[in-house]
């Protein structure tokens, strides 16, 4: 039997790594585990892992298709020739087959267990209190939309399933972005209403440490207020890009109250701090106020996955290298310089023989260093996103030069106080704040202001090279067998 894409799970780390996948006999009880309170955990810690799974691939794809950097490793050239859009992107098992997967398995798993939280049995006999199961279940409804967010941002317009993922039977239509954006804000909204009822109390699980690292919740247990945080900040996000896939899907305005409520919902995050509040520390991202796949050197444990390609992720030449200020603290943080450290540099060309790679690699502190879900400057150029939709143009240049100076470290710029100028600004100093982590908010908003094909036209040298810019990763032939071809989006 065809194992379908929505039917199998993948079982290696990152793709740029590698991946093996095999079939699941029961979808539903993929682990044959007793949902009891033993098993809690394991389950728990299972929905969580999706994420950490794909992000060094999505980093990679969003990084590659936004001509930011790529990744080159001498036995695959397709994650550079593919990615980055010398060569089209092709819809086989291998470029983003296993992003796909690995979601849509996570985001069964995670309805799986939240079924099974009321019945869910403690070892005394009772049952978990009201507060502790809506701390759980708002607590998977965000882990679940955050995964549909990795999913949506890596197929763009192409659309997503959202309803009845990882069962049997004729799968659901895939929904268009307008759709899906307004799916996963509904989402969010369960899962802060879940996680409003279970206020103080703590969630009975354990969260790795330094997964919420803000003013407001340290340690491993963290309480439905305090989760709630992430809850806050990914919706404010959502929010924004619903706000612009209402934009592009009508007649070009982002919708204002998915703006405004966009605002809020940030503001009243607590990984969220006003811009006067900004510091030199948070060009680092992992020192910076934020939620983070934390990951570790310990056996059995899974390593960062920037750092597991070390030296191989570079950054790449024409219009990427040449928006950088190179001392920019931001930059400094993330790059290292190897041609003027050794003389050598990567020197992978383009089928007409011209230079793509720059001699600056992506380095990174160590194989324990936690990767980005979302973090206060992420946050800051949102906010901008969201002032910048809203007409309030001084509003978002402020914002974004704020970020500037006192994070990058670098003298203010003026720009005029237009769309246009500010829209350019944000996107500049977006690029270099966020540069190879897992949010690919850059690459997200050029496509949100309809820039893609009109800004990467830097593959045609000389009419010899075609530019194939990529912006989305196809959907999987799996998939699209399993729809027997009929993979046209739909709107609910």
């Amino acid at each position: 039997m065809r194992a379908y894409s929505y039917l199998i799970a993948l079982s290696a780390g990152i793709a740029v790594v590698g991946c093996n996948e095999s079939a699941i006999t029961d979808y539903n009880h993929p682990g044959s585990f007793p949902h009891d309170q033993s098993y809690l955990q394991t389950e728990f810690s299972g929905v969580m892992d999706g994420g950490r799974t794909v992000v060094g691939s999505y980093a990679i794809f969003m990084s590659g298709m936004g001509r930011d950097l790529a990744y080159f490793t001498p036995s695959e050239d397709r994650f550079v020739k593919q990615v980055t859009g010398e060569n089209p992107i092709q819809n086989n098992n291998f470029i983003g087959t296993s992003v796909w997967t690995q979601l849509f398995t996570t985001v069964k798993g995670a309805d799986t267990l939240e079924s099974a939280i009321p019945g869910m049995t403690l070892s005394n006999g009772s049952k978990y209190s009201a507060a502790q199961q809506a701390g759980l279940i708002g607590a998977l409804e965000t882990i679940k939309a955050l995964d549909f967010m990795y999913a949506a941002e890596t197929r763009d317009t192409l659309g997503v399933p959202i309803t009845n993922v990882g069962n049997s039977g004729a799968p659901k239509p895939i929904l268009c972005n307008p759709s899906v954006w307004k799916s996963i804000v509904a989402m969010l909204t369960t899962a802060k209403t879940s996680l409003d009822q279970a206020g103080g109390t703590a969630i009975p699980v354990t969260f790795p440490a330094g997964f919420l690292n803000t003013p407001s919740a340290s340690g491993t247990t963290l309480t439905g207020t305090q989760f709630e945080q992430l809850t806050l900040a990914l919706r404010g996000k959502a929010e924004v890009e619903y706000a612009y896939a209402i934009a592009r899907a009508g007649n070009g305005t982002p919708d204002a109250t998915q703006l405004t409520a966009a605002i809020a919902d940030i503001q009243a995050s607590g990984i969220y701090s006003s811009s006067a509040l900004l510091t030199p520390s948070e060009a680092v991202p992992e020192a910076d106020a934020g939620a983070f796949h934390v990951f570790s050197t310990a056996s059995g444990d899974r390593i960062n996955p920037i750092f597991g390609t070390v030296a191989i992720d570079w950054f790449l030449l024409d219009g990427a290298l040449a928006q950088m200020d190179t001392t920019d603290a931001r930059f400094v943080a993330k790059f290292t310089d190897l041609g003027k450290l050794s003389g050598t540099e990567n020197n992978y060309t383009r089928s007409d023989g011209s230079p793509i790679a720059s001699a600056w690699y992506y380095t990174d502190l160590n194989g324990s260093a936690p990767v980005t879900i979302v973090r206060n400057i992420e946050l800051q150029f949102l906010l901008a996103q969201a002032e910048l939709g809203l007409g309030q143009y001084g509003t978002a240049a402020n914002i974004v030069d704020s970020v500037r100076v006192k994070v990058g470290g670098l003298k203010p710029d003026t720009v005029p106080l237009d769309f246009t100028h500010v829209r350019d600004f944000l996107l500049r100093e977006q690029r270099v704040s966020l540069i190879g982590e897992g949010t690919g908010d850059r690459n997200i908003a050029m496509r949100e202001y309809g820039l893609v094909k009109t800004a990467y036209t830097d593959w045609d040298v000389g009419g010899n090279t075609a530019d194939y810019q990529s912006s989305v990763i196809p959907l999987p032939l799996t998939e699209i067998d399993a729809r027997n071809n009929v993979t046209t989006c739909v709107n609910q």
